[in-house]
């Protein structure tokens, strides 16, 4: 399906140096400001545990799912391979994870937490969890359902399998 069109950007001419200002995105601009803010409140709780957001991510994930393909992985955080690789190595070196050959793939690497990146990775998810109870404190049931709807509404716009979207929010 094919995406609208953009919006026009201003022309600025020689001979009117003015621009008329947008009206900013109702969604798109809150929606990254609202990804920043969580990035920043996150940091400093991934800091203290030893790891930036992007491990602590990854750490949490494999909790879930371990073991998972590098694939697997770098398709389900939306990550590109040489970056997943990089932070690989740095939890592997830190003694957070295994990499160990596919016995379905040989030509493929299964990675896992080793005990020390579970203990972890399960401190990582209590900084997660209390930061989604202060979170649901704040909202009635009416806002969560409400957001609920918006995630509907973008896995519609975006074609993408609400599944993928939702996780476990509903």
């Amino acid at each position: 399906m094919p995406l609208p069109p953009r919006a026009a950007t201003p022309i600025v001419s020689p001979m009117n140096t003015s621009v008329s200002k947008q009206q900013p995105l109702r969604f798109l601009s809150p929606l990254h400001r609202a990804t920043k803010a969580i990035h920043a409140a996150l940091s400093a709780d991934m800091a203290r545990l030893g790891i930036s957001n992007a491990e602590g991510h990854l750490l949490s994930y494999l909790l879930s799912y371990a073991p998972r393909s590098a694939g697997e992985i770098a398709e389900a955080l939306d990550l590109k391979r040489p970056t997943l690789t990089g932070m690989c190595d740095r939890l592997e070196e830190a003694g957070l994870l295994a990499r160990a050959i596919n016995p379905e793939d040989r030509r493929s690497f299964l990675v896992d937490l080793t005990p020390a990146g579970r203990r972890r990775a399960r401190r990582v998810r209590r900084v997660l969890d209390a930061f989604e109870a202060r979170l649901s404190a704040e909202i009635s049931e009416e806002d969560r359902r409400g957001f609920v709807q918006v995630l509907q509404a973008l896995a519609r716009v975006t074609e993408t399998p609400s599944p993928t979207i939702f996780g476990d929010v509903r």
